[in-house]
C-alpha cells in the first residue's frame, strides 16, 4: 500500500509519466496485434512449408517487439481481403527462427511472395503498391468490391 500512497502524492505530471511509461513497457510485451482478414498464423516448418508449396503465397516475415511490424499487421489484414488467388501468411522470426534463416531474412518486416514453393520476389519494409504490383503481375486478381466498401 506504501507504493499506491506515494503515487498518488505525486503530482499528476509525474503519475502520467509513469502510466505512460508502464503502458509503452507493457505493449513491447504483449503479442502482436491480430492481422485479420484472410491471414494465417504460422508456428512451425512444416506449417510454412505447407502453406507456400502450391499456389501464390504472400508471407509477413514479422517480430513482436518491432513497431513497423505491429503498425503494419491491421494493412496486411485489410489487403488479404482485397485479393483473391493468393494465400496471406504471418511468421513470427522469433517464434520460426528455422524458417527465418533459411528465408534469409534479415530485417523486419520482410514480405516474400512465393509461386509453387518457390520465391518470386522479396519486399523489406511495408510498400503497399509495391506488393500489391507484384502481386497482380504473379496472377492474383483483386476481390470485388462488395456492397459495404
Amino acid at each position: 500500500m506504501d507504493a499506491i500512497n506515494w503515487l498518488m502524492n505525486l503530482p499528476v505530471v509525474y503519475q502520467l509519466a509513469i502510466f505512460l511509461v508502464a503502458r509503452r513497457l507493457m505493449q513491447r510485451t504483449q503479442p502482436i496485434p491480430e492481422a485479420g482478414g484472410r491471414t494465417k498464423g504460422v508456428h512451425s516448418t512444416a506449417e510454412f512449408d505447407g502453406l507456400v508449396k502450391n499456389g501464390l503465397t504472400l508471407v509477413d516475415f514479422y517480430a513482436t517487439w518491432c513497431p513497423p511490424c505491429r503498425v503494419s499487421a491491421p494493412a496486411f489484414g485489410a489487403m488479404s481481403t482485397r485479393w483473391v488467388g493468393a494465400e496471406f501468411v504471418k511468421c513470427d522470426v522469433d517464434e520460426c527462427k528455422a524458417v527465418a534463416r533459411r528465408e534469409g531474412v534479415q530485417s523486419m518486416p520482410t514480405f516474400k511472395i512465393y509461386k509453387d514453393g518457390k520465391c518470386a520476389w522479396t519486399c523489406t519494409g511495408f510498400r503497399t503498391s509495391d506488393i500489391e504490383t507484384k502481386l497482380l503481375a504473379l496472377g492474383a486478381t483483386r476481390a470485388a468490391p462488395s456492397k459495404a466498401d
